[in-house]
């Protein structure tokens, strides 16, 4: 890892091998619009086992647009408001670094190798990777992992494995993904 990534907080270990990876949009909109939906949602991934790791791309900050500190607060207040509704993120990954080619920053993957040394665990092929960008359904296929768009982006030239309105319907997807492979 290149200097400048960060990893803020993980929260606890659990073993499962079950892992959903977001990017941060996902979770920007929790703390822009809270909603006690999303938050039971993200609950009950948390009580199914499920890990809940941001990895996310935060050229802001190597623009100098927002600072490291500024990126934190926001962190802290989400996952302030998260521990209300007995949610929490396990662990947050940002890069900073605004070079598109370095191998931390999405779509490449190094930032889901260094939650993979944290959390040994991780099986990819078990993994969801979360996002409503082309580099995150890019960085899951690369992974191996199953890949959840959020929002129609037609925009986007790599197909995901699935595709969601909502936060709302993210969990549901990996539920309804979950019981179809334990019924195979």
């Amino acid at each position: 890892m290149k200097e400048g990534e960060k990893k803020i907080q993980k929260v606890n270990e659990k073993s499962s091998n079950d892992f959903l990876f977001s990017q941060n949009n996902f979770v920007y909109n929790l703390v822009r619009q809270p909603n006690d939906i999303s938050y039971r949602k993200l609950n009950e991934a948390t009580r199914r086992g499920y890990l809940v790791i941001v990895i996310t791309n935060q050229r802001g900050i190597g623009k100098e647009i927002m600072s490291k500190n500024d990126f934190e607060k926001v962190m802290a207040k989400l996952n302030e408001e998260l521990e209300k509704h007995g949610a929490h993120i396990d662990a947050y990954h940002y890069y900073p670094d605004v070079d598109d080619a370095s191998p931390c920053r999405k779509p490449n993957i190094g930032m889901f190798l260094k939650a993979k040394e944290d959390f040994l665990d991780i099986y990819f092929k078990n993994s969801f990777v979360v996002g409503a960008s082309w580099r995150d359904v890019e960085a899951g296929k690369k992974l191996g992992a199953k890949t959840i768009l959020i929002g129609n982006n037609t925009s986007i030239q790599i197909k995901s494995d699935y595709v969601v309105n909502n936060l709302l319907e993210v969990v549901s997807m990996i539920e309804e993904c979950y019981n179809e492979s334990k019924n195979d």
